[in-house]
C-alpha cells in the first residue's frame, strides 16, 4: 500500500456522513439496550480484527458504496459497520497503534485466544476468538496482575457475533489479567429482561440454575501493554476561568483529556436551583474548523451537575480549539424526584402536574403532564430498595404513561425525572484553548 493511497483513504473516511435519523436511531436504542439489560451477555460467531486491518479499513472507506455492497458479505458486514461508524478504532490502526499478542488459556474443552489489542489511555480494543463446542462468553472481568480486585473498567462486546471487547479505562495499567467466564450455550439464555420477567418465578428460576450449571471455565489471559499502546501519554489541560453564564447558572469547562481514541471534556454547573441533565448536541471545533462530535451510542448525563463528555478523538492541535453546544437540558431541582405513595394510592405533591390514574398490580399508571416529563430507569422505594422495571411507555390511546415493574415493594415508589419538555437554556460558543 503506498502513502498516498493511505493518505486518501484517510481523507475519504473523514467525509463519510451518517445520516442523522440513523445516527439518532442508534443513540436510542444503545441507549435503551445499555441500561434494560439482558441476563447475560452473549457472544457466538466467528469475527475479530483481519490481519490487513489497516488496508480493509482504508478500502471500505474509499465509498460507501463499497461498504454499502460488504455488508451483503458473511462475516465481514458488522465489522465493516462498526468500523465506519467509530473513528476511535481508525485513528489507533491508522497509526500503528497495535499491539499482537496470541495468547492462549484453555480448560475443560474450551480454549480463548487473545490476538491483539489497540488502543491508548482511554480506550482499548480486544481481538479474541473463542473455541470449542457450543460456547459462549457469559462474563468478562479485568484484574491488575498479583491482584484479586476487580479493575473499574467499561467493558462490552461489540455485537453479539463479533469476537471483538471495546474497553473504557479509567486509568490504563501495563500489566493486567482478563478473566472470561465460558459458559455451555443453551437457547433458554438467549432472552432480554423484559421476557424473562414475564415468565413465571418456577421458569425463571429454572433458566437461572441452568445458567448456573452451564459453566464450563474461567479462562485467564495475563496482558503486558507495550510501550506504543502503555505510554501514548494523554494531553491533558487544566482550564482556568473557562465559563459562561446561563439562566440556570454557571457551566464551567474545567479540563480537557485528548487522545487518538477519544478527547474528553470535563465539565459543571454550578446552581443552587436546577440539576443539569445533558448538554445538547455538544462538539469541539479546532482552529481550522473542523468538528469532533460525540460518537454514537455514548452517553451524556450529568451526576451531581458534573459532566464527562467524550467526543472523536484525533484533536492533535489544541490551538484555537472551541467548544460548542445547542444548549443544557436541565429540571429544577425540586422537580427531580417524584414520589408515589402506594398506600395511600396517590402521587404526592408536585410541580409537574403528575397524578395517579390507577394501580394495577405491579403496573402504574401516571397522566401524561402537559410538560411531557420524561423519567430515568432508575426506580427505587423510600427505604432506597431498587425496583426493576419491566416495561414502560406511553399508551397510544390515553396517552397516560405506563410503567409495569417486576414486583412492587415498599409503601413509595420514586421516580426520578430524566427530561422536562422544554427546559432547556440557549446555546452558546467558548474558545478553550487561545
Amino acid at each position: 500500500m503506498d502513502n498516498e493511497f493511505l493518505k486518501n483513504g484517510i481523507n475519504k473516511y473523514e467525509d463519510i456522513k451518517v445520516p442523522e435519523e440513523l445516527e439518532k436511531n442508534l443513540r436510542n436504542t444503545l441507549r435503551r439496550n445499555h441500561k434494560v439489560k439482558k441476563i447475560m451477555q452473549l457472544n457466538k460467531g466467528v469475527g475479530g480484527i483481519a490481519v490487513a486491518i489497516i488496508a480493509f479499513i482504508m478500502i471500505i472507506n474509499l465509498s460507501p458504496n463499497i461498504a454499502y455492497a460488504l455488508e451483503g458479505v458473511p462475516v465481514i458486514n458488522k465489522l465493516v459497520k462498526f468500523v465506519t461508524l467509530d473513528k476511535g478504532l481508525k485513528n489507533v490502526v491508522s497509526k500503528g497503534e497495535i499491539q499482537k499478542i496470541n495468547v492462549t488459556a484453555e480448560d475443560n474443552g474450551a480454549k480463548v485466544i487473545v490476538n491483539s489489542i489497540a488502543g491508548d489511555n482511554l480506550k482499548l480494543w480486544i481481538d479474541y476468538d473463542l473455541k470449542g463446542d457450543n460456547l459462549m462468553i457469559g462474563e468478562i472481568k479485568f484484574k491488575a496482575s498479583g491482584k484479586d480486585t476487580e479493575l473499574p473498567w467499561d467493558c462490552q462486546i461489540l455485537r453479539e457475533d463479533e469476537k471483538l471487547i471495546e474497553v473504557s479505562t479509567d486509568k490504563l495499567v501495563k500489566e493486567f489479567n482478563i478473566e472470561f467466564q465460558v459458559y455451555k450455550h443453551d437457547p433458554a439464555f438467549d432472552i432480554t429482561s423484559a421476557s424473562f420477567y414475564e415468565l413465571d418465578e418456577k421458569a425463571q428460576q429454572d433458566i437461572k440454575e441452568r445458567f448456573e450449571k452451564s459453566k464450563v471455565a474461567t479462562l485467564t489471559i495475563p496482558i503486558i501493554l507495550d510501550e506504543k499502546i502503555f505510554n501514548n501519554d494523554l494531553n491533558t489541560l487544566v482550564l482556568k476561568g473557562k465559563e459562561v453564564k446561563t439562566k440556570i447558572g454557571t457551566k464551567r469547562i474545567e479540563k480537557l483529556q485528548l487522545s487518538e481514541t477519544r478527547s474528553r471534556v470535563f465539565s459543571s454547573l454550578i446552581s443552587e436551583d436546577f440539576d443539569m441533565i445533558k448538554v445538547v448536541n455538544p462538539k469541539l471545533i479546532d482552529e481550522s474548523g473542523k468538528e469532533y462530535s460525540y460518537p454514537i451510542g455514548y452517553e451524556n448525563l450529568s451526576v451531581e451537575n458534573k459532566l464527562v463528555m467524550d467526543f472523536v478523538g484525533g484533536i492533535n492541535n489544541t490551538n484555537g480549539l472551541t467548544f460548542k453546544c445547542d444548549g443544557i437540558e436541565y429540571v429544577d431541582k425540586k422537580d427531580r424526584y417524584i414520589t408515589i405513595d402506594l398506600k395511600n394510592r396517590k402521587v404526592e405533591k408536585n410541580s409537574l402536574g403528575i397524578e395517579l390514574v390507577n394501580i394495577k398490580g405491579n403496573k402504574i399508571i401516571l397522566n401524561n403532564s402537559e410538560k411531557k416529563v420524561e423519567f430515568s430507569l432508575q426506580f427505587q422505594n423510600e427505604k432506597g430498595e431498587k425496583i426493576e422495571i419491566k416495561e414502560m411507555h406511553i399508551n397510544e390511546v390515553s396517552k397516560n404513561q405506563e410503567l409495569e415493574f417486576v414486583k412492587l415493594k415498599g409503601d413509595k415508589v420514586i421516580l426520578k425525572v430524566e427530561k422536562v419538555e422544554g427546559c432547556i437554556t440557549e446555546g452558546f460558543k467558548m474558545k478553550l484553548v487561545e
